[in-house]
């Protein structure tokens, strides 16, 4: 599991969002290999936070996610504009390993 917290600049979280719902952000991510499940949230007591979750099938696919995204979307011109509505170091990632339990 990656769980992923952009703190955006002041006001700027719908722009955040935004720019999360086009073509490189979260559909982007959602259809690469190994991302089993993908949520944002809203966080109501940060309200320049947006905590995202990440299941992936393994640390490894998202290293190869992350690696090959990273290019495409700086080529696109998306990590430029991301960046622009976060705050210094405004994108924290934890890894945790997980359990799944049949329900």
């Amino acid at each position: 599991m990656v769980w992923i917290t952009a703190d955006s600049k002041d006001g700027m979280r719908d722009k955040l969002i935004k720019i999360l719902d086009e073509p490189f952000g979260n559909t982007f991510t959602a259809n690469q290999n190994g991302c089993e499940r993908l949520e944002r949230s809203l966080d109501n007591q940060n309200h320049k936070g947006l905590p995202i979750t990440d299941l992936r099938s393994s640390r490894e696919d998202w290293d190869t996610y992350f690696e090959s995204g990273t290019k495409e979307r700086d080529e696109s011109g998306f990590d430029k504009r991301l960046g622009e509505l976060l705050k210094e170091e405004g994108i924290q990632i934890i890894f945790s390993d997980i359990n799944k339990f049949p329900i």
